[in-house]
């Protein structure tokens, strides 16, 4: 995902612990719509998978992003 000012995601889901990012933790993931597809070993295609919580600035530490909904199910 290329650097942006503004991120829109679709859900956040609790998994497993998200990269360090500048000393910030998590264990949210946002489901969204990256700027490139890649091959991956999970599945995604155009694109979708999950964004960790701990490179948006909105992100606390170890809690869920203010404003987003929980995702029902892994999507």
């Amino acid at each position: 995902m290329n650097a942006a000012s503004a991120v829109w995601v679709v859900c956040q889901l609790q998994g497993r612990a998200n990269p360090v990012v500048q000393g910030n933790t998590n264990t949210w993931w946002l489901y969204t719509q990256g700027d490139s597809s890649r091959p991956n070993t999970h599945g995604y295609t155009v694109a979708w998978g999950y964004l960790p919580a701990t490179v948006v600035a909105q992100g606390g530490q170890n809690e869920p992003i203010p404003g987003v909904p929980t995702c029902s199910s892994y999507l």
